[in-house]
């Protein structure tokens, strides 16, 4: 198993390194083939001590004076969340982006100590907000969701990529909402 984000992982099966990705971005590159597999939610989050904690909601004026907590170049989820603030008419441009995170459990730790907001999947923080140590902010208007695929390389599929798929659906394995 490899992690990484979407380009990474894509880039990966082109390059015959892996047999199968979950991909979150929405690229369509010819020499691989997608499935819709899973849906869910990019929210905006922080920690349960920040002084953004004290709110349920905050308003897109808020959010741009707020230092921000972004995913990598290449993630699927910044891919996601540039869109849908340029579907609301949100400049992006005049974010404070405090961060560009590798990874969502990087984020959600750097959480725990920066007064900051985050934009990551409401799957990936369920725990910390049941445990309250994540809240969620709600930005009246905004709503982000996003499809998860399985990529795979064009031709014929594998034995055990086959198998795996199988497994997924099968299984009703979800990594969204």
């Amino acid at each position: 198993m490899v992690a990484g984000n979407s380009k990474q992982v894509e880039s990966l099966l082109i390059n015959n390194e892996i047999d199968v990705a979950l991909v979150e971005n929405s690229s369509g590159i010819q020499e691989l083939r997608y499935t819709a597999f899973a849906k869910d939610e990019i929210v905006a989050v922080t920690g349960a001590k920040s002084v953004y904690a004290q709110k349920d909601t905050i308003s897109v004026a808020e959010l741009i004076s707020a230092p921000i907590i972004l995913r990598e170049e290449g993630s699927g989820t910044l891919e996601t969340l540039m869109q849908a603030f340029s579907q609301n008419n949100i400049d992006a441009s005049l974010l404070h982006a405090a961060a560009h995170l590798g990874a969502t459990e990087a984020i959600k730790h750097f959480l725990d100590y920066y007064d900051s907001i985050a934009f990551v999947s409401r799957f990936a923080i369920r725990k910390e907000v049941k445990a309250r140590s994540l809240k969620i902010l709600q930005i009246p208007g905004l709503s982000i969701l996003r499809q998860f695929r399985i990529a795979e390389r064009m031709g014929p599929q594998l034995t055990p990529q086959s198998l795996f798929i199988d497994f997924l659906f099968k299984n009703n394995i979800k990594v969204g909402i």
